[in-house]
């Protein structure tokens, strides 16, 4: 029954560094997008 706790926090994190690279990929597509543009 150890192995459930052990799967959530990296399975948590996976998301989180997902949301987080999905994030900055917004960010920098949008950050080009503003400069071509400005």
């Amino acid at each position: 029954m150890a192995e459930p706790s052990l799967v959530t926090p990296s399975m948590l994190s996976l998301c989180r560094l997902t949301r987080w690279l999905l994030a900055g990929w917004v960010v920098g597509c949008t950050d080009s997008v503003y400069k071509v543009v400005c």
